[in-house]
């Protein structure tokens, strides 16, 4: 089963992921404070960046899920690549960005995440964020 969006309107899409599951996302033209990119990656509604509210045990809240579009497809894999690398909102990537900058010696992992990050910002300072008051 390949992953699909199976309803769309104005408000909200339907995405089926490819193991069966559906999930509904509200569209926002604005990522609302408190949430953060859901890294599902390649399962992610094609066109948009799933958005979702977690605890600090990172479970989900799958009754809350938003979704953002992104008409740049490789904007958008970007984006969902360096969610799984400490890039789960602007403000996170900017953090790990710059932290990871500032290490004189980095593993193989630490210098994968710096590229993957590092690509992703151009990307995510162009999706509007909701800033915390």
């Amino acid at each position: 089963m390949e992953a699909k969006i199976i309803e769309k309107t104005d408000e909200y899409i339907v995405h089926r992921s490819r193991f069966g599951d559906e999930h509904k996302f509200w569209i926002v033209d604005t990522v609302p404070v408190g949430y953060r990119i859901w890294n599902i990656g390649e399962h992610a509604p094609e066109g948009y960046i799933p958005l979702c509210l977690c605890d600090h045990d990172y479970h989900v809240d799958v009754t809350s899920l938003k979704a953002v579009r992104v008409e740049n497809e490789l904007d958008r894999m970007r984006i969902l690549e360096a969610a799984g690398w400490g890039a789960e909102s602007l403000v996170s990537a900017e953090k790990n960005y710059r932290r990871l900058l500032r290490k004189k010696h980095r593993t193989h992992l630490e210098e994968h995440s710096l590229n993957k990050i590092g690509a992703s910002l151009r990307a995510l300072r162009n999706i509007s964020w909701e800033k915390s008051k």
